[in-house]
């Protein structure tokens, strides 16, 4: 353990980024578990890197790749290991992204799905899943983007509402017209503050979690009978395959 914490404040030294940073905690925390007290040399770290590859996507095989290569690399300098491993772990070849599509007609029908709360779930407004869904596939939002959504980022007068994307970028999307009276109407009946999470359980509460709404899609699709391997990711690659199909110009999708 004080080998790996040394490794993470080399790295956080190093200006990586905090996510790069946990994820080369939680990769090492699984190599360990898997190697136990064997030693680490290029036969047992590319076992582990082989039994990893089973069940996991090309992507996230890499980033393992990536963490035994920055980690052996790391040793191999301060002479914990005395043979070179970094310069010899073999790469990961990606493969054909296939994503999982549903029709709109499904998406529709996971947003309306009839729900029956038990007397310990009478306090749920089921609007704001309903919401979520619809927003997710309505603008093709990638779910942390979702959650991330205040108040203070919708611009109702206008019709759009801005949001941090992926690699700190600020986009703007407009509102789906069916959605805008929807949206309006779920921050005036909350009585929702500009700094209050959009999602959140309560008004001014903490910031919605990704579990609370994929145990709720899992509950829909075991409703609907619909192939469980839907996530909601799903949602945004329905997006932009529809849009594609309407015949918008694929790099204004893109932006």
């Amino acid at each position: 353990q004080k080998i790996i914490d040394s490794f993470l404040k080399t790295k956080a030294r190093d200006y990586a980024k905090p996510s790069t940073i946990a994820r080369h905690q939680y990769n090492l925390k699984y190599f360990f578990k898997y190697n136990g007290r064997r030693e680490i040399c290029l036969r047992n770290v590319e076992r582990f890197i082989d039994h990893y590859m089973k069940g996991h996507r090309p992507a996230t095989v890499r980033s393992v790749v990536n963490t035994m290569k920055c980690f052996t690399r790391f040793l191999y300098e301060r002479r914990r290991i005395k043979r070179s491993i970094h310069d010899r772990l073999r790469g990961v070849k990606d493969q054909p992204f296939k994503p999982k599509l549903i029709s709109p007609a499904q998406v529709q029908q996971i947003t309306v799905c009839p729900r029956i709360w038990s007397k310990y779930h009478s306090y749920i407004d089921r609007r704001r899943y309903d919401l979520f869904f619809e927003l997710l596939a309505g603008c093709g939002l990638r779910c942390s983007e979702t959650l991330n959504l205040k108040v203070s980022d919708f611009d109702f007068s206008n019709g759009e509402f801005t949001f941090t994307g992926k690699g700190s970028e600020i986009r703007t999307v407009p509102i789906p017209m069916l959605l805008l009276n929807d949206l309006i109407g779920w921050v005036e009946e909350k009585r929702l503050r500009p700094n209050d999470f959009f999602f959140a359980k309560e008004p001014g509460g903490r910031q919605p979690s990704r579990a609370t709404f994929t145990d709720e899609l899992k509950k829909r699709l075991e409703i609907l009978r619909l192939d469980k391997d839907i996530h909601l990711h799903t949602f945004r690659h329905v997006f932009i395959t529809e849009a594609y199909r309407t015949g918008l110009d694929p790099i204004k999708v893109m932006k």
